[in-house]
């Protein structure tokens, strides 16, 4: 390769590298003494991933039906500022998907739980919840903007009791348990680890059972 080769090479690298963009670390400086004087400062932020369950209303399962399944619903409203998606988890007070009497915990009634992401979908429509397992797909109606969902709701839990398990249930006033619904939200690139944690409790009661 002869100079004038060398040349062009050594011309057409330092051309690329100048057009390649780069990332400048920018940091405050003082101004220098004169008739006039500026400086500079940085500012940088960050604004954390944050989820949110709100407007839970306890569910009063009143008298079972020995005729047809028992079905109520609450209404809910969820905020995620992870582009409105999130992951949800249910457990329980009684360790499972059950009322258990408080009088005579032994007596136990098993429920089904769904869940919606719409307040428009029916029981039939709605996903199913297994206990203590992470829904962790199909969950992005979340709110990015309001906490409060503007006002409203946007999403929907539902609670059921099928009529047979009612007819081998023991008489007693006092059936009862306690939802915990876990909302979290994923980290960068949908790792399988959680950022942040919203705890909250809906109340299943049911203060009448007759035979």
């Amino acid at each position: 390769m002869n100079i004038h080769s060398k040349k062009l090479l050594s011309g057409s690298l330092v051309a690329t590298l100048l057009s390649i963009p780069t990332m400048v670390a920018f940091a405050a400086s003082d101004g220098s003494k004169g008739n006039t004087s500026a400086g500079n400062l940085v500012i940088n932020a960050n604004v954390p991933e944050k989820v949110q369950i709100t407007k839970f209303t306890d569910i009063d399962l009143e008298d079972l039906s020995h005729t047809g399944p028992t079905t109520k619903d609450d209404l809910l409203c969820v905020y995620s500022n992870k582009n409105g998606e999130y992951k949800l988890k249910v457990t329980s007070a009684n360790e499972g998907f059950k009322l258990k009497s408080a009088s005579s915990p032994a007596d136990e009634i098993p429920y089904t739980v769904k869940y919606a992401t719409s307040t428009e979908t029916i029981f039939d429509a709605a996903t199913a919840v297994v206990y203590n397992t992470t829904i962790e797909e199909g969950l992005g109606n979340a709110s990015a903007t309001s906490t409060s969902c503007s006002g409203g709701h946007n999403s929907k839990l539902f609670i059921q009791v099928a009529a047979t398990d009612v007819e081998s249930a023991i008489a007693h006033a006092d059936y009862g348990d306690t939802l915990l619904l876990r909302l979290q939200v994923q980290t960068k690139h949908y790792k399988k680890q959680f950022k942040t944690l919203s705890l909250y409790r809906l109340g299943v009661f049911l203060f009448h059972d007759k035979f």
